[in-house]
C-alpha cells in the first residue's frame, strides 16, 4: 500500500478520524520502490503531502520516520537499485529533510548504522530482526518499538 490510498474513497474515511488525533505517525513510501518502481521521489512526497496537509487542516501534528532497511537474500544486499546508493528510496529519505509541516523522528535501532548516506543506514543490524529482509520479526519489532517510543516521546 502506498500513501496514494488517501486519494480515494478510503482516504475520506481516514480523514474523518483525524479530528480526534493530536499526532499522526505517517510512514508511507517503502512500497513505492519495490521490484518495478513506477514512482518518482516527487510523486511519493506528493502522495504523503496529501496526508500531511489533511492533518494540518485539523491541527494534527505529523511525525515521520525515514524508510527502514530493505534488503534481499541477506541483511546487507539492497532490495533493488532504488535502495542502493543513488536510488530513489534513498532520495526520498533525503527529500524528507526539506519538507515542511512534518517532524522527522529517529528510528535507527534496526539499522546497521545510524549515519544517513552510508550503506549501513539501509542495511539490517542483525538477521535476528528479520527473516524476509523487509519486515521486522518479533525481536525486531520489540527493538524498533523502544526506539520509536523514545522518538515519539521526545516530540509530543
Amino acid at each position: 500500500v502506498t500513501a496514494g490510498v488517501w486519494n480515494n474513497g478510503t482516504g475520506d474515511k481516514l480523514r474523518a478520524y483525524l479530528k480526534y488525533c493530536t499526532h499522526c505517525y505517517e510512514a508511507f513510501g517503502t512500497n513505492d520502490w519495490i521490484s518495478s518502481p513506477g514512482s518518482t521521489t516527487a510523486a511519493a512526497i506528493a502522495a504523503s503531502r496529501v496526508i500531511w496537509d489533511a492533518c494540518a487542516a485539523v491541527g494534527t501534528d505529523v511525525l515521520r520516520p525515514k524508510l527502514i532497511p530493505r534488503t534481499t537474500g541477506n541483511i546487507t544486499t539492497a532490495l533493488n537499485a532504488e535502495w542502493a546508493s543513488g536510488g530513489r528510496a534513498r532520495a526520498f529519505n533525503v527529500a524528507l529533510e526539506t519538507e515542511s509541516g512534518i517532524t522527522l523522528i529517529t528510528r535507527n535501532a534496526l539499522r546497521a548504522g545510524a549515519t544517513e548516506g552510508t550503506d549501513a543506514f539501509y542495511q539490517w543490524g542483525s538477521a535476528t530482526y528479520t527473516t524476509d529482509f523487509t519486515h521486522p520479526i518479533p525481536a525486531g519489532v520489540l527493538l524498533d518499538a523502544e526506539d520509536l517510543r523514545a522518538a515519539i516521546a521526545a516530540n509530543v
